[in-house]
């Protein structure tokens, strides 16, 4: 792939790691574009460890400065297009239908590395990450639809209105799927266009996978057809030198039961998880008869024929003995002539989308006016007299942030977000930006939430808690993880929600031994977190111990792409000294009230 071409993102909500017809065409779409001297790359689910921790690596390298083409040449981003074509692929991963603000904030990252004037997403209308990429990309977007067959997802009311407002032409992969379209969105019909596409031409890559010399019968396996698919079996068995080859292409299917004796050793179950792998076997062998079930989807037909194989209907129930002589009366005839089609129409089809949409939104938009380089100076991590281990009233809080150069801060108290909002309330008096955070003690160790609307409770589970903090809309913050003077999650349980967690905490200004620090840092940049600091203050002095440096921002999306290019700062501050204020401070015995907000384990 010519990393300097045209790169075009193809966003698909449909998992990578699993088959998928979506996909497929995916990687077809791809090959036609990289034949035109196109870059694309692709953007989908995926809950595989590797490809979301080599996401997490690109997306740094990318802010560390690595061009878009340096981050897609990367080897370990790499996949397989159709023929051979190498397509960088990026995971997102993430359980929720809509997107929180850290999944958002990847995809925009992700989007970034284009520098074509379009998006291509599949079924942009369904919520997921083509849905929410629809929204969040600045180019023009190209949506297709992918119902092979499949009930068509149609939201109603006014969430498909916003989403056909970010999808400048919608393809639909047949004039059924366009009208269904049309008639659900009659007012959106201008941006609907039927889009039938041949699929693209074989060109197996793959090896064989069961070269035998005997006539073969293919047998493209559906949900739900092991029953008659035994019965087939049974009748293969009395044809001695017949072989079977039962596929399974998207869905997970175990060798069947109750194979008869008499045919061991002639029946093999493969997973075709790329269509290379049927054209491979249909390639190898001239006229090769497919038995596709009435079940099968559309696509499965088709690539039956664009392979070359003579293609059977299989109508479980019926007797298989008339199928079985069909297959061998195919068996050893000449490759038939399959429909090749206009060879990268999908693609073409795109680009000349793109061009056209692009060519409109610029005569209809005016320029955009570049912001000026407006930054903050920020600090992650404080409390406040509502924490029960804390005396400073919010008020001086504020006050002694704008002394010491703060522009920003986020309150954490302990279980509480009320001296967060009692801070926001005089933070413009001060012309201090206050984000809402709270440090939560769950049933492994403490985690903060930012950008919160209102308390979660304490006590539950790490993951209970991290769904809960995106449930708001909020950033997941994990603050001295490797402290072993503080409450913190064992390092297994970093590890295991590492794809859950937003901000990692690798510099904090209360620490007795600075390897705490280095331990986070050394974790965060093996597991691509982004990386965060905070003082920790629990008194006026400790204020800006450690903080940060970044692009101005307004709300968590924009909060984590500005942390993405910040700088580290760090003010030395005696450990000693600040925690003897803290003891001095808050040496008065605890009241009813700050008993009730305390909690068995609270350690500061």
């Amino acid at each position: 792939m010519n990393g300097d071409g045209q790169r075009i993102p193809i966003i698909t909500p449909y998992p990578w790691g699993s088959p998928h017809p979506a996909n497929d065409h995916v990687r077809e779409v791809a090959a036609d574009l990289v034949d035109a001297g196109w870059s694309p790359y692709v953007v989908a689910p995926s809950s595989t460890s590797g490809l979301l921790r080599a996401t997490r690596r690109a997306v740094r390298a990318r802010a560390a400065g690595s061009t878009p083409a340096e981050v897609l040449a990367h080897q370990a981003f790499r996949s397989t297009a159709y023929g051979g074509s190498p397509l960088p692929v990026f995971g997102i991963g993430g359980r929720l239908p809509d997107l929180p603000a850290a999944r958002r904030a990847r995809i925009r990252q992700l989007l970034e590395l284009a520098n074509a004037p379009g998006t291509y997403c599949i079924d942009p209308l369904a919520p997921g990450i083509a849905a929410t990429a629809a929204r969040l990309a600045t180019t023009t977007v190209v949506g297709a639809t992918m119902s092979d067959g499949r009930a068509l997802p149609l939201p109603e009311g006014r969430r498909a209105a916003r989403t056909f407002d970010y999808v400048d032409a919608m393809l639909a992969d047949d004039d059924q799927v366009a009208a269904e379209l049309v008639a659900a969105h009659p007012a959106e019909a201008p941006r609907v266009a039927p889009a039938v596409a041949p699929l693209r031409a074989p060109t197996p890559s793959w090896p064989n996978p069961w070269p035998v010399a005997a006539p073969l019968l293919v047998v493209l396996r559906t949900a739900g057809d092991e029953r008659a698919l035994r019965q087939l079996l049974a009748a293969c068995a009395s044809t001695p030198d017949l072989h079977v080859l039962l596929v399974s292409r998207w869905h997970r299917a175990r060798r069947p039961t109750g194979i008869p004796r008499s045919l061991r050793g002639r029946v093999r179950s493969e997973q075709h998880r790329h269509r290379e792998q049927l054209d491979a076997v249909l390639a190898a062998r001239p006229g090769c008869a497919v038995l596709v079930g009435a079940a099968a989807p559309e696509r499965a037909r088709a690539e039956v024929h664009a392979g070359g194989g003579t293609l059977l209907d299989w109508q479980p129930g019926a007797d298989p003995t008339a199928t079985i002589a069909a297959a061998r009366a195919a068996a050893g005839q000449p490759l038939p002539q399959s429909p090749k089609g206009d060879v990268g129409h999908r693609g073409a089809l795109v680009r000349e989308l793109v061009a056209a949409a692009a060519e409109r939104r610029d005569r209809r938009r005016p320029a955009a006016r570049i912001a000026g380089p407006a930054t903050c100076h920020a600090d992650l991590h404080m409390h406040t007299s509502h924490s029960y281990d804390c005396a400073v009233d919010p008020e001086a809080l504020v006050l002694a942030a704008r002394e010491v150069g703060l522009t920003t801060i986020a309150v954490t108290d302990h279980n509480e977000v009320s001296g967060a909002f009692a801070c926001q309330e005089v933070a413009d008096e001060y012309g201090i930006q206050v984000i809402i955070g709270e440090e939560v003690m769950t049933a492994e160790g403490e985690l903060i939430g930012l950008f919160l609307r209102e308390r979660v409770e304490p006590g539950m589970s790490w993951d209970d808690t991290i769904s809960a903090i995106h449930a708001q809309d909020g950033i997941t913050y994990v603050p001295h993880p490797f402290d072993r003077l503080h409450t913190i999650p064992p390092a297994s349980t970093l590890r295991r929600t590492v794809d859950e967690l937003d901000v990692m905490e690798v510099c904090n200004g209360r620490l007795a031994f600075e390897q705490y620090n280095r331990d986070a840092r050394r974790f965060a940049r093996r597991h691509g977190l982004l990386e965060g600091a905070g003082s920790d203050a629990h008194v006026l002095q400790g204020l800006a111990s450690a903080s940060i440096r970044m692009p101005a921002f307004d709300g968590p999306e924009e909060f984590l792409l500005a942390l993405a290019s910040g700088t580290i700062e760090t003010r030395p501050t005696s450990y000693a000294y600040v925690q003897s204020l803290k003891f001095l401070q808050t040496r008065t015995p605890l009241g009813p009230r700050d008993e009730a907000r305390s909690s068995p384990g609270d350690d500061g």
